[in-house]
């Protein structure tokens, strides 16, 4: 007991009292309902099954009250899992006590910024990042112990993120990276032929899943189909009514021209004057007419009626929404192969204002490098951990701008982990440094 006394600082009396005022204040603010929670909580078609699931889930139990315990399940939930990363990083790269607080509170951010404040609302983004959290602990444990057990964790908490936003399809591909990484070092076949055929078995169950929810729900057996309205909104951020020509199905023609006519090209359109200037305006143009367009393509699909974009959530059955999406879908190709340069302008310009402007860009790109070289020369597992998470944090970036303009509700995931694992390497070189020079202390 005397010794526990001994090891707790005053600087731990104070975290300890910050993380109870940030739980009682989060706790106190209560729910926050958008005009997105409606859908979670109607099960509309067009959203993921794990999370509307969970709400069915905590309403069944809490009745009345649920969206209440729904709160305090995502702010305990969201805590517990970044002091698991947090306390995984602390015993892999020997962390002080200054800089486990330092990236505790980094990675802590989203849940009480103003601008986030995550674990309030009742949307995906509480859950999905407790769950990217925990695959990036069992990320940091496989690289370092080559144990299956590891392996599999995050192979199913990768999918259960999957399952929550899809946006995180991309990990699906950072998966086959670790399981050759583990063979690699391991050389255990065994180990490669499980992991390669639980991969497998988790993708193929997620779409079952998806498509069984559907069924089970709104009786259509189908993906989640708001692909392509999406995409093919920033294909026509792109175009101009002259485009119109590439088509010859009626059904097509007619969209088209009800879309065009609701389009302002004056304002949301005027791309050909707007690309004369920089990445960071061309951007900022797209991102703030990107609903405008979308407004426009939602009128087209209810057949030229008054709708916003709030109305898909209510005046837009499953079947209707199902239809416009593969009329959509018909449309996005040639629409794409004619503006293609356009879109691959675009879509630079949306990932670097997206990331943070030129400099930051660069800098990632050069930590990037960095890490590759570092492991090729050395092959220590903690530069594989730093190279790991920069792939994550752009590819998640490089997949949002694939669709639409990259925001800071679809990015902070990998942003805030970045952050914090440049601390984390800022440590990890200070701990190497200070460890030379304490050698040559010895040797003298």
């Amino acid at each position: 007991m005397k010794q526990l006394k001994q090891s707790i600082k005053g600087i731990d009396i104070v975290f300890i009292l910050l993380n109870l005022a940030i739980i009682v204040y989060l706790i106190m603010k209560g729910e926050i309902i958008t005009s997105d929670s409606a859908t979670y909580i109607d099960n509309r078609i067009y959203r993921t099954f794990t999370y509307p699931l969970l709400l069915d889930l905590f309403e069944l139990i809490f009745r009345s009250t649920y969206l209440f315990y729904i709160v305090c399940f995502q702010i305990f939930f969201s805590f517990a899992s970044v002091l698991f990363l947090s306390i995984t990083l602390k015993k892999y790269f020997h962390l002080g006590r200054i800089s486990f607080y330092l990236i505790y509170l980094i990675i802590l951010t989203p849940n009480f910024m103003p601008m986030l404040q995550i674990s309030n609302f009742i949307l995906t983004e509480s859950i999905t990042y407790s769950f990217f959290l925990i695959y990036i602990v069992f990320i940091i444990k496989n690289t370092f112990e080559l144990r299956l057990k590891d392996l599999v964790w995050l192979l199913i908490f990768s999918t259960l993120a999957t399952s929550t936003r899809p946006q995180f399809i991309f990990l699906y591909g950072v998966n086959i990276l670790l399981i050759i990484f583990n063979y690699y070092k391991s050389r255990h076949m065994g180990n490669f032929i499980a992991a390669t055929i639980l991969l497998l078995v988790l993708i193929l169950g997620n779409s079952f899943c998806q498509k069984s929810y559907n069924y089970y729900i709104h009786g259509e057996f189908t993906k989640i189909p708001f692909f392509g309205i999406i995409f093919t909104t920033t294909q026509l951020y792109l175009s101009t009514p002259s485009d119109i020509n590439l088509f010859d199905n009626p059904e097509q023609i007619e969209f088209l021209k009800i879309v065009y006519k609701k389009i302002d090209f004056a304002k949301a359109n005027n791309i050909h004057n707007h690309t004369k200037n920089g990445f960071f305006e061309h951007a900022a143009h797209y991102r703030n007419n990107f609903n405008s367009i979308l407004k426009a393509v939602l009128q087209a699909c209810k057949g030229n009626k008054t709708i916003d974009i709030i109305g898909i959530k209510t005046d837009l059955s499953s079947e209707h929404l199902m239809h416009s999406d593969q009329l959509t879908s018909s449309l996005m190709f040639k629409l794409f192969k004619a503006n293609f340069a356009k879109y691959a302008r675009l879509f630079i310009a949306n990932i670097n204002y997206g990331i943070g402007g030129y400099y930051y860009v660069f800098f990632l790109f050069s930590a990037w490098c960095f890490f590759v070289y570092m492991y090729l020369k050395t092959r220590e597992t903690y530069y594989f951990i730093f190279l790991c998470v920069t792939i994550i944090h752009l590819m998640n970036n490089t997949l949002i701008a694939i669709v639409q303009p990259v925001i800071r509700r679809f990015s902070f995931y990998t942003d805030t982990l970045q952050w914090a694992i440049m601390v984390v390497f800022l440590s990890f070189v200070g701990n190497q440094l200070l460890g030379i020079r304490k050698k040559e202390i010895e040797d003298n």
